[in-house]
């Protein structure tokens, strides 16, 4: 009787440990991809409640001179369910920078596969608008100083400090620039207008709903085909 006890609570122990195996799986099903990212980097995940944004560059790898072919994410929870909006940006600077450095050791480019925490505040880009500026912590940069049209990094050094690496937008035209041009210096900036606003209103949201006022930016290198970052809920 013993012998049949304990090959019964064997079975049992099986089928509850393949139950288990199988709830963990839907439930990791239910994480964005980018937050999954976000996890096994070894990230911080906001997943408080409502709006406590999380805010993901991906610099991809056409990396063409002057043009919006970057992507900025911002996941959070609604109700307890994942939310995700995907953007046009550009996380390098733009041609007309780099040829024209504003600073002596070089045109700054924000350095990829790191999280910055607490970097960005709302306030006014260059007093004028509405943008997240680099008021809350250092962040770290590649300085080109080669004055030529491309982005090398593998040749420069990092330096970290307050740049004033913001998030803000190109122009107010309808439909955004087409080229990046003078629209960035380094700083983090949305293709349109439209899309820029909608960012804004969100962190506005999180400062209103959770009282945060500080948001992180984390920014990867393009590690996957973007089309597996898709969210249902997006």
């Amino acid at each position: 009787m013993n012998i049949l006890k304990k090959l019964f609570e064997l079975i049992i122990s099986f089928l509850n440990r393949d139950v288990t195996a199988t709830v963990i799986h839907k439930k990791r099903q239910l994480i964005p991809p980018i937050i999954e990212k976000l996890y096994d980097s070894g990230f911080k995940v906001n997943t408080f409640g409502d709006y406590d944004l999380n805010i993901v560059g991906i610099r991809t790898i056409y990396d063409e001179p002057n043009k919006f072919d970057d992507y900025l994410y911002c996941t959070y929870k609604m109700d307890d369910e994942w939310v995700q909006h995907r953007w046009n940006i550009t996380t390098d600077p733009g041609v007309y920078w780099l040829e024209h450095p504003l600073n002596k050791l070089g045109t700054a480019c924000v350095v990829a596969d790191r999280q910055y925490e607490n970097v960005w505040e709302l306030g006014k880009h260059r007093g004028k608008y509405k943008a997240l500026v680099q008021t809350g912590n250092k962040i770290a940069v590649y300085r080109d100083n080669d004055r030529n049209p491309t982005y090398d990094f593998a040749k420069h050094t990092i330096q970290e400090g307050y740049f004033g690496i913001n998030c803000h937008r190109a122009t107010t035209a309808a439909g955004g620039s087409v080229d990046i041009n003078k629209w960035s210096a380094g700083c983090q900036v949305f293709q349109k207008p439209d899309d820029f606003k909608k960012f804004i209103e969100l962190c506005e949201k999180q400062i209103e709903i959770r009282g945060w006022d500080k948001f992180n930016y984390t920014l990867f290198n393009e590690w996957c085909i973007l089309g597996m970052l898709d969210w249902d809920n997006e």
